[in-house]
């Protein structure tokens, strides 16, 4: 498994535990259609936005980071409750501190967070952003 899909599937893993996370998910670089009539989905993109030099020494040891985001689409007509409900238990589920522990990397969250909602006319959408760094050789 290469690191950057092992940094995927950790954090994808993560976020899909919040309670009541929608079962219909849209990955990056897979064919999906969105549900109609609308119910419940979410997308989910992970990006690498930084990769410096861990120290001054000689080793090739490398900070990587970058952000995990989710965007939570629910219906129009089902009111913004449930949709900022789920974007907090999503932000939650990062805990600040604990690093998630995959086979050959750790990782941490310095921060994450959501935005406010976002109203089309057949969907409520609310963004959360979820920073992510790691140590790797």
């Amino acid at each position: 498994m290469s690191r950057s899909a092992e940094i995927r599937g950790l954090l994808q893993t993560q976020a899909a535990r919040a309670a009541g996370f929608p079962t219909l998910i849209k990955y990056e670089g897979v064919t999906f259609t969105p549900p109609t009539p609308l119910v419940a989905w979410a997308r989910m993109v992970v990006t690498t936005t930084l990769r410096r030099p861990l120290g001054i020494g000689t080793d090739d040891s490398k900070i990587d980071g970058g952000l995990l985001l989710v965007d939570l689409f629910f219906p129009v007509n089902k009111g913004t409750k449930a949709v900022e409900d789920m974007a907090d238990a999503v932000v939650d589920a990062f805990p600040i501190g604990p690093r998630l522990v995959g086979p050959t990397l750790a990782l941490w969250v310095p921060n994450a967070y959501r935005s406010g909602v976002i109203e089309t006319p057949t969907d409520l959408q609310v963004p959360v952003t979820v920073s992510w760094r790691c140590a790797t050789n």
